[in-house]
């Protein structure tokens, strides 16, 4: 790397400026470059590592300086060096309730000041701080707002929805959104990384707010999913007026008649029939755990049938009124019949049902698996609860893994689903396979009837693009 070997010649002169910030630098005034003249002039020990400048002043002008920037960060030179200190040290909290109270300008005063709590802390991209916060209490309770409103106008988000004691800024948020979606990092690792910045020694004792940052993360996530579809925009229906599976990207690719089919679709030859199959690839995971020490109380869902899962209220209801049903396989290697009927099987599943072809999740197509001898319900519920969302004349291929024994009396049971997943399948246009990954897993009968080299229509596709995605969404799983 050649600018690397043209930096090795240059340490010296880096580390001696890297140094030189360590201490007071170049600095050699003994009064505060900006006091007003004619006042007695103050030693500048001072200094804020967040602004362009390092230049250092006196504690009044630090402080003025920074009544729009709370949450900087603060250094006092002391003996002989520089030690870290805060705003709230430095008396700031004179200034601080005209940055939190709404509709006052930047200088004008409240008369109605209502003090928030002691130690107020605020988790912010340079560390955590304790800070001393004033509200606003004017009578116009309508135009100033709640606590909550009044941090939430300031682009702070509060941990707490009355009285809140603690907050996080938006771009901590934004930073770490993107931050676990692209390199997977953990809540537990972020938050860690937090605290060191605030003492990496160890040696000073934090308060706990783990927890609290993870709430505020999940609520903090549902609310960028509600502006990605737009219903911020929305001002007839509120956020619980929501119809199921409205916060899900449709698949821009999937046939779908009036949006990018031709208008005589319906009607093209057997050749051109290909062009207008909906795939639909069906999967199972058993590595959900965790599952089995949370609960709704412990751990509740935010819209949880708003994107892609099935609506989960009418879906339990559903399953109080099945009955066990043993699945036994007739195809050799199945394992994962044979293990759903013994006493090892546990309830950590969920299921998925997206397209064959293309990454997106279908809209309606995720759901819980609640039990282990109902593992042919929940699909067929997931599936009458997708295809009811589709045009009943595409042709369709299902993928998979048992597709061989799922398909055996699908449309009766999909005749006895609820009414509102109730669906007649026309056999006709619908073709089972096996994705091409486990097709050699079964018997021949099953490879001849069901493999994809076999089917007309099905091109290249091997059927197991469902899978690609459990790659990225296991790591970002554990962020929570």
């Amino acid at each position: 790397d050649q600018p690397l070997n043209q930096w090795t010649p240059l340490w010296d002169e880096y580390l001696t400026e890297k140094i030189c910030l360590e201490g007071r630098g170049d600095v050699c005034i003994t009064h505060c470059p900006t006091c007003p003249e004619g006042t007695p002039p103050e030693a500048p020990l001072y200094r804020c590592i967040d602004c362009m400048h390092p230049d250092l002043y006196c504690k009044e002008c630090c402080v003025h300086a920074h009544i729009n920037h709370p949450l900087d960060q603060i250094e006092v030179f002391f003996w002989r060096n520089f030690e870290w200190t805060s705003l709230q040290a430095m008396e700031m909290f004179s200034f601080v309730h005209q940055f939190l109270s709404f509709h006052h300008d930047i200088g004008e005063s409240c008369d109605q000041l209502q003090a928030g709590h002691v130690n107020f802390t605020v988790i912010h991209t340079n560390k955590m701080q304790a800070m001393d916060v004033d509200f606003c209490g004017c009578k116009d309770a309508m135009i100033v707002g709640s606590h909550c409103q009044q941090v939430l106008q300031r682009g702070w988000y509060p941990a707490m929805h009355k009285e809140p004691q603690m907050c996080t800024t938006f771009h901590i948020l934004e930073m770490f959104h993107i931050m676990t979606l692209q390199g997977n990092v953990t809540t537990y690792d972020f938050y860690s990384g937090l605290e060191k910045l605030n003492d990496n020694a160890g040696l000073l004792k934090i308060r706990d707010r783990y927890k609290a940052f993870m709430r505020m993360m999940r609520e903090w996530q549902h609310l960028v999913m509600l502006m990605h579809a737009g219903h911020g925009n929305d001002a007839v229906r509120s956020v619980a007026e929501m119809c199921p599976g409205e916060l899900g990207v449709v698949c821009p690719a999937c046939p779908c008649p009036g949006i990018n089919l031709p208008a005589d679709w319906d009607s093209s030859s057997l050749e051109d029939r290909f062009l207008y199959i909906l795939y639909l690839a069906i999967d199972t995971c058993f590595c959900l755990k965790r599952k089995l020490v949370l609960s709704k109380a412990k751990d509740p869902g935010l819209g949880t049938s708003m994107a892609y899962f099935t609506e989960d209220a009418l879906f339990r209801i559903f399953l109080l009124t099945v009955t066990d049903q043993k699945e036994m396989s007739t195809c050799s290697s199945l394992a994962i019949l044979d293990y759903a009927n013994t006493k090892f099987s546990h309830d950590y599943g969920a299921m998925s049902l997206s397209s064959s072809m293309r990454p997106p999740t279908r809209r309606r197509g995720r759901g819980t698996r609640s039990a282990a001898f109902e593992i042919y319900v929940n699909m067929d519920y997931i599936l009458g609860y997708l295809l009811r969302h589709h045009d009943p004349q595409l042709y369709k291929f299902l993928l998979y893994d048992i597709c061989c024994q799922w398909s055996r009396h699908l449309v009766d049971r999909l005749k006895e689903l609820p009414p509102g997943v109730r669906l007649t399948l026309v056999l006709s246009l619908v073709r089972f396979v096996i994705p091409k990954l486990h097709i050699f897993s079964h018997k021949l009968l099953c490879q001849l009837f069901f493999s994809l080299n076999y089917t007309p229509g099905s091109a290249c596709t091997d059927g197991k693009r469902i899978e690609q995605p459990w790659a990225s969404i296991g790591p970002v799983a554990t962020s929570t």
